[in-house]
């Protein structure tokens, strides 16, 4: 049997694949289709550092517990984010040029992106973890559990200081570029 570890591993690198695609296809839904582009003060509105930790934490909460209940709400958040990453990232870069777009938007996106994927995972190891523990072996099954809410722990623990270091940075580095 793979060793948790391992099983993680296998999920985030499926979960950033979907990412991947999902953002590399509506980059270039929204490249092609100049016409969606609008001027939008919402990219432009400054948030302070409570809305912005507030914001993503919130997220970060709803994907870790309403993964066990509507496992269908993980995909979704990974979907949407990333097509808001995808929009956003284009509808700046058309607006405001690469290099404002480099220095407002990469610096916090690179500690949120890892999270949404992160989170997004979760899902498919909730699904493994409950296989796994239907083994008939009930100390390998205590070992199991103990190793998924062992890495589980340490995955959001982790979230949460990407997410408060993101916060940080979007309030007060990448906003006062302009």
């Amino acid at each position: 049997m793979m060793s948790y570890v391992k099983i993680r591993k296998k999920h985030i690198l499926y979960t950033t694949y979907l990412f991947l695609f999902i953002f590399l296809l509506f980059t270039f839904v929204f490249v092609t289709n100049n016409s969606l582009f609008k001027y939008d003060d919402i990219i432009l509105q400054k948030k302070s550092f409570g809305e912005i930790l507030n914001n993503n934490f919130t997220v970060l909460i709803y994907n870790y517990l309403l993964c066990p209940l509507f496992g269908i709400y993980n995909i979704i958040y990974l979907f949407i984010n990333t097509i808001i990453f995808s929009y956003t990232l284009v509808f700046s870069t058309i607006s405001f040029g690469t290099k404002i777009t480099i220095f407002r938007l990469f610096p916090h996106a690179f500690l949120e992106i890892p999270v949404i994927v992160i989170s997004s995972s979760h899902l498919f190891s909730l699904y493994e973890f409950i296989s796994i523990y239907k083994t008939k072996n009930k100390d390998t099954s205590i070992n199991n559990i103990c190793s998924f809410i062992k890495y589980n722990l340490l995955e959001f623990i982790i979230c949460v200081v990407l997410v408060v270091a993101s916060a940080i940075i979007e309030s007060y580095i990448s906003m006062e570029v302009l």
